[in-house]
Order: structure tokens, then C-alpha cells, then sequence
């Protein structure tokens, strides 16, 4: 049913930058740091420090670069190329409406450069999804257009959050405007930068930051990258503040550490390698390594993930048909999510096919498996349910297959003497009970005690 309600948007504070100058910011706060900056030549080493330290890093000069596609970024191009129409908001009220992209991009050069009343445009404080790697290139400005960025590293994310509830806010939310005076107020640290002409800004995961524009237009190109550190904060981290605040969790990191892992199998049974009597495989490619340890990490996550996920024993859970692959996770049209708090299902959820309202019913036909009322088990166990409270416990695929996959890997992963203690699963099953077997035998309990008050 996928009917996630996304939180109500409050009214957000007007924020102008009128006046204000880098300097002049960086001065009002003893906390306020520069945000470090590098030549665009030197932007491999700087990418390395930045995923190892988790502190924004601006690369600076790209726009100077000798491929820099100078045409291709700008008004003109994007209206020629570009779609006829866009959705535009209006950040003071929040709300969206069509215009052609040519009266956009009019109505934008004509706009004054301050206006008091409304002030400048903005994106809220917030955090990239899922503890992705942001990058936001600024590759075409008009009137020395430019916008200021207000970040925190990676170590502050649970402090900024704390900060906003003191303020009756709710980060992940994402609907407050905070301004450089509850800023300067901050208990942590607030890097600041002026983003100009080819700058590339790269926000560690889980970083805050507010961005606010100034002077004329500017055309930014923006996207994140999942790292193998941002999938681990995602799954120990976010997730569980995205259940807590039902935002929809959109990247869908359970699949994709799964299917990495498949991947990573890929690559671990293409290795060249040489035995002998004593010894294991013997490796000297230094990428050939990388692939070992990465693989490694990731066992030791989907290890997690099926802990989670893993039915008690002696059930047999139903589960959904779907393509015998062992890439047969749903894809992008046919992904589950929880009906309450819009996580992603990847394998285990509790349906209902009785609370389904005749308008969501597929052509009046029979509701199947997967297209009833979804709650996840973690949910369900915090006592949500449909409105019969006759909920069932499902799988969208037979554990094993994960199982197989995972074996696999462990498998060729001891093939090799760099990787050390590697988990048995059993260990790990037994090392606690996962959130989907306390939901299973929960409901069991439910389903007694109501067969034992109807008897009574």
C-alpha cells in the first residue's frame, strides 16, 4: 500500500544576506571555521582526507580546468536541452506549482537582488540521505551570484540534532531555517564557506548544513555516492532516526549492501591466486587486497542484516513469488515499504490482506501477497498494526537464499590468509534474537491471547 503520511511542514524563519561577508560570519563565532580549500589539482589527495576526517572540503578552479564544457553550463543550454517545464517551490510557504523553464529562468534574472519581505532562497538544514558523500559543483553564476554553506563534520551529526530538539526542531524533519545566531550558539563546531564559480563542495555523511544563495542566478550540479562507511552509518545510524521520524528511506541500503556483496562475490571468484601445501591464496595487488578487506566489512554487515531478518526456526514463513535470481531482491518498481513508518522492506514484514480499501484494490481483483497492509517488524513489535490486528509474518524471499549468498563469500573470502576470524553465521544467529523473530513469536503470543479471550 506504501500510504507513508511525510511530516507536516512548519512555517520556516525568513533568512536574508543582506550585509553579510564571510569574514564578517566567520567573525561572530569562536566555533565559526573556515571550510578548507584545495586546487582542483590536488583533488584526489583532498577526497581521501575528506572521507577520512569526515570535514567539508571545497575543490576549488574547476571552472579553469582545460575540459571545463563552459557552453553546456548555462541558461541558454539548459532551456535548449532541458525539459519545457519544472516544478519550482516557493521556500516561504512551501508550496509547488509548473512553470516553463524559460519563465524560471526570467523571472529569476529579473528578481531584485534583495528583497526584504521575502529574503533570499535557501535549502533547510539537513542531512544527505542515508549518510551519503554529497558534491555540489556551482558551474555557472550571473551578478556574482554565489551561496553561503553552513556545515558540521561527520562526528557532530547526533550533537546538531540534539542542538535543534533544545530549539523545539527536528533535524532529520527538515523543515527549519536556522539562523547564524542560534549558529553561533551552537555546542560544536560550524564550518563556513562562499561557494563561487567552480567550486566543488563535498558534505561528509551526515553532515547538517543550510545552504542560502546570494546575488544572482546560479546553476549548481549535484549528487552523492554511497561509501562503505556511509552504508554502515546509514544501517547503525540513519535508519533507525528515519523509523523514529517516519521519513521514507528512499536509497534502499539493505539492497544495496546485498546486492555489493554480490558484486564483491563477483570479483573474489575472478581473483587469480596461488596455492601451495602451507600456504593460502598469496596476494601482492594492493586492489586485489582493497577487494578482500572491503568484501570483509561487508560479510560483516549483511552478518547484522540477516541477524535482523532471520525467522525463528521452527516456522515456515511464507514468501512472496518472485524470479529465481540471486539478484531477485524487488527492484526499483516493485519495492515494499512499511505503511507506517516507510522503511524499506528488504525481507521481513508483517501484511494484512483484509485492510485493503476497495479503491487500492487492483482492479477488483483478489489482493495478493505484497500488495496488502505492510508493517515492518519493528514496528509491529512498538504494537502498530492494521485495524483487524490480524497481521501475518513475511519474507520476500526464502532465507536461504541470502544464506547462500553469504556462505559463498565467506567461503572464497577463506581462500585468503589477509582475512582473519571470519564469523560463522550459526555464532552469529545465536549470538541474540533479531528484531523479526521477537515479532514473530510476539505475534504468536497476540494470536493466543485473543484466541483465549474470544473462548472466554
Amino acid at each position: 500500500m506504501n500510504n507513508v503520511v511525510p511530516p507536516t511542514p512548519v512555517s520556516v524563519a525568513r533568512i536574508s544576506t543582506r550585509e553579510w561577508t564571510l569574514q564578517g560570519i566567520l567573525n561572530t563565532s569562536k566555533r565559526f571555521l573556515l571550510v578548507p580549500r584545495v586546487a582542483h589539482q590536488d583533488a584526489t589527495n583532498a577526497i581521501a582526507r575528506f572521507e577520512e576526517n569526515g570535514i567539508p572540503h571545497i575543490i576549488e578552479g574547476l571552472h579553469n580546468a582545460p575540459k571545463w564544457p563552459k557552453e553546456d553550463f548555462t541558461p541558454e543550454w539548459l532551456i535548449a536541452h532541458g525539459p519545457k517545464e519544472i516544478s519550482v517551490r516557493n521556500v516561504h510557504n512551501w508550496t509547488d506549482k509548473i512553470l516553463p523553464l524559460n519563465d524560471f529562468i526570467e523571472k529569476s534574472r529579473d528578481a531584485p537582488k534583495f528583497a526584504d519581505s521575502q529574503g533570499d532562497t535557501f535549502t533547510p538544514c539537513h542531512k544527505d540521505l542515508c549518510a551519503s558523500s554529497g558534491q555540489n559543483l556551482m558551474c555557472y553564476t550571473e551578478k556574482d551570484g554565489s551561496s553561503f554553506w553552513f556545515m558540521t563534520k561527520t562526528a557532530d551529526a547526533p550533537q546538531a540534532s540534539k542542538y535543534f530538539q533544545t530549539l523545539n526542531q527536528e533535524l532529520d524533519h527538515e523543515t527549519h531555517v536556522i539562523t547564524v545566531e542560534q549558529l553561533a550558539k551552537a555546542p560544536f563546531d560550524v564550518y563556513i564557506a562562499e561557494q563561487k564559480l567552480g567550486d566543488l563542495v563535498l558534505v561528509p555523511p551526515r553532515s547538517c548544513h543550510q545552504v542560502v544563495n546570494y546575488g544572482g542566478i546560479t546553476i549548481k550540479t549535484s549528487w552523492s555516492r554511497m561509501t562503505l562507511k556511509g552504508l554502515e552509518a546509514a544501517y547503525y545510524h540513519e535508519l533507525p532516526i528515519y523509523r523514529r521520524v517516519c521519513r521514507p528511506e528512499t536509497y534502499r541500503v539493505k539492497s544495496t549492501i546485498y546486492l555489493s556483496l554480490i558484486k564483491q562475490k563477483e570479483g573474489l571468484a575472478a581473483l587469480p591466486s596461488r596455492f601451495n601445501k602451507q600456504r593460502n591464496a598469496v596476494l601482492v595487488d594492493p586492489l586485489q587486497e582493497k577487494l578482500i578487506s572491503t568484501t570483509d566489512s561487508l560479510l560483516r554487515l549483511f552478518d547484522s542484516i540477516l541477524l535482523e531478518e532471520f525467522p525463528p526456526r521452527e516456522l515456515k514463513i511464507p514468501h512472496l513469488t518472485l524470479p529465481p535470481s540471486t539478484h531477485s531482491a524487488p527492484g526499483p518498481g516493485d519495492a515494499l515499504s512499511c505503511d507506517f513508518c516507510g522503511a524499506d522492506i528488504f525481507q521481513s514484514f508483517f501484511e494484512c490482506l483484509s485492510c485493503v480499501s476497495v479503491s487500492e484494490r487492483v482492479n477488483g481483483l483478489k489482493v495478493c501477497h505484497g500488495d496488502g497492509f505492510i508493517i515492518c517488524a519493528g514496528c509491529y513489535i512498538e504494537g502498530r498494526s492494521c485495524s483487524c490486528g490480524d497481521m501475518h509474518p513475511m519474507q520476500c524471499r526464502p532465507i536461504q537464499e541470502l544464506v547462500g549468498v553469504r556462505d559463498k563469500v565467506a567461503e572464497l573470502l577463506s581462500r585468503h590468509e589477509s582475512v582473519k576470524d571470519i564469523p560463522q553465521l550459526k555464532d552469529t544467529i545465536a549470538s541474540g534474537r533479531g528484531t523479526f523473530e521477537a515479532a514473530c513469536l510476539l505475534q504468536k503470543m497476540r494470536k493466543n491471547n485473543k484466541a483465549s479471550v474470544e473462548s472466554c
